[in-house]
Parts: structure tokens; C-alpha cells; sequence
């Protein structure tokens, strides 16, 4: 996989940032690339501090969290990963005050 043949640190990669300036975890969902959310999961076991920076990150354009663009893509299974494994909060709103129900919609 590219993420393990680039070695990057944790600080790394919570600090990439995309196009609209996502994180690389929205990023993921947004793209539904599973494979990466898990990865980025196994990566922040253990590190409660990171998980949490990583999925509470707002981009600045709407302000969504990864849960927002995994909702608005209909991805259920990257959906019950950030449940279950990076505990997200589920009522997470973005800027605007939308829910990951509203995304879905």
C-alpha cells in the first residue's frame, strides 16, 4: 500500500492535507477508499489523542468531519468502521448544522 511505502509518522499524517483542504481520514471517506480508513485505524490504535484530532477535524469550506463525506457517499461499512472503531459521534454537525442524515439525504 502507498501510505506504508511512504513511512510516515502519526504527526504526518494527521497534518496532510487535500483538496479543499481535507484530512487524509475525510479524504478516505470521501473517496470510499476502505482500505485506507483501515489502515488509519490500526495506525491510531491506541492513541485515543490522534483517533480524536483525526476525526474531529472540521474542513474550513463547510466545516464536515470524516463521518460527513462517508454519509454523503452511502458508504455504510466505512460508516460502522468510524462508529465502532474511532468511536465518532454520530450527531456530529458541521458548520452549517447538518447532520450525517442530512448528508445522506
Amino acid at each position: 500500500m502507498l501510505l506504508r511505502q511512504l513511512k510516515l509518522k502519526l504527526k504526518e499524517l494527521l497534518s496532510l492535507r487535500f483538496k479543499h483542504q481535507m484530512n487524509i481520514l475525510q479524504a478516505a471517506c470521501y473517496f470510499s477508499a476502505e482500505g485506507v480508513v483501515i489502515y488509519l485505524r490500526d495506525m491510531f490504535e491506541g492513541d485515543s489523542k490522534g483517533m480524536l484530532e483525526l476525526t474531529e477535524y472540521q474542513e474550513p469550506f463547510g466545516g464536515n468531519q470524516a463521518i460527513h463525506f462517508a454519509a454523503l457517499k452511502g458508504n455504510k461499512k466505512i460508516i460502522d468502521i468510524l462508529v465502532k472503531d474511532f468511536k465518532v459521534q454520530v450527531n456530529a454537525r458541521t458548520s452549517n448544522g447538518l447532520t450525517i442524515m442530512h448528508c445522506a439525504a
